[in-house]
């Protein structure tokens, strides 16, 4: 457990958050919390997307934003993550 002055840090909570496909808007979901950095695991119909401009989506903050092409017409999304 890491220390925050001579206050032991919190432990990470974790979130599991399902949408269907067909209810994202403009290829974009917002999460309940901000995931802790690194922390995000975003599936699609099963399939584990990987995270940058060049791949499957963005996140800042809380908001994840998928590149065009990734979302079929049909399914969902799972994201798995830790936040504090």
């Amino acid at each position: 457990m890491a220390t925050i002055g001579s206050q032991p840090s919190p432990p990470p909570k974790s979130n599991r958050e399902v949408f269907e496909i067909t209810s994202i808007v403009s290829e974009t979901i917002v999460l309940a919390y901000k995931p802790a950095e690194y922390s995000e695991f975003v599936f699609v119909n099963g399939v584990a997307m990987t995270d940058g401009s060049g791949y499957d989506y963005l996140i800042n903050e809380k908001t994840i934003i998928f590149n065009n092409g990734v979302l079929t017409n049909d399914g969902h999304v799972l994201v798995k993550y830790n936040y504090l």
